[in-house]
C-alpha cells in the first residue's frame, strides 16, 4: 500500500524538476522570505483547537513546519551540496519533529522516499498531529548538461490541505541560493481515513 503512495507522491514531484536556470535576481538565500510563516518565540500553533482551521491557517502552520525542515537541513546542504530525505511533523501545540531513517546513508534515495512516505503514513494515521511532510534533493539533467537542483517539499494538513513545493537552488560562495519555488495543490493522501 505504501508503495502506491509513494509511487503517487514521487511522479507528482518529478512534474516540477524540469524549470530554468535560477536567475539572480529572484533569489533569496533565507527560505523565511518564500515561505512567509510565522516564526521566533512566541508563536502558539495550537491556538486553534476546536475551531475549523481555515485554509489560510492550515497553509500557514505547513510553512511554518517547513521553515522549521529548512533550519534542519542547511548546514548540511552547505555542507555537502545536498541532504538527506527526512520527514516532517507538525504537532497541535507546535512543535515540530523531523523524521530519519537509521542506515540512511545506505538506501538508495527511493527507498528512502517510500520508507518515509510509511511512516509519514502510520503517524498522520494516528491524528496526533496536524502536519506531516517530505522534505529531500532531487534534480534533472538539462538539455546543455547542467543539473536542476531542486529542494523538494510535500506537506500535508489534518484539516485536508495538502501542497507540492519545488525549490530550485544553488550553493554559491557558502550561501544557499533559492529561485521561485512552483506551487501545487494536491490531493491528500496521508490523512485520508480509511
Amino acid at each position: 500500500m505504501f508503495i502506491k503512495k509513494a509511487l503517487f507522491c514521487l511522479p507528482l514531484m518529478l512534474t516540477f524538476y524540469t524549470a530554468g536556470a535560477i536567475a539572480e535576481n529572484d533569489t533569496t538565500s533565507k527560505a523565511e522570505q518564500l515561505a512567509e510563516a510565522p516564526s521566533g518565540e512566541n508563536i502558539d500553533l495550537s491556538t486553534i483547537k476546536r475551531a475549523r482551521v481555515t485554509e489560510e491557517q492550515a497553509q500557514a502552520q505547513l510553512k511554518y513546519m517547513i521553515v522549521q525542515g529548512w533550519k534542519r537541513m542547511e548546514d548540511e546542504l552547505l555542507e555537502r551540496g545536498s541532504f538527506k530525505a527526512f520527514g516532517l511533523t507538525l504537532s497541535p501545540q507546535g512543535e515540530f519533529r523531523p523524521l530519519y531513517l537509521d542506515a540512511q546513508e545506505e538506501l538508495p534515495q527511493d527507498v528512502q522516499l517510500g520508507a518515509l512516505v510509511k511512516n509519514l503514513e502510520a503517524i498522520a494515521q494516528t491524528r496526533s498531529v496536524w502536519g506531516v511532510g517530505l522534505m529531500y534533493v532531487t534534480g534533472s539533467v538539462l538539455e546543455d548538461g547542467t543539473i536542476d537542483k531542486r529542494i523538494a517539499v510535500l506537506a500535508e494538513h489534518i484539516a485536508g490541505y495538502a501542497k507540492v513545493w519545488s525549490y530550485p537552488y544553488r550553493v554559491i560562495d557558502g550561501e544557499v541560493k533559492l529561485g521561485k519555488p512552483k506551487e501545487e495543490p494536491m490531493k491528500p493522501v496521508y490523512f485520508v481515513r480509511k
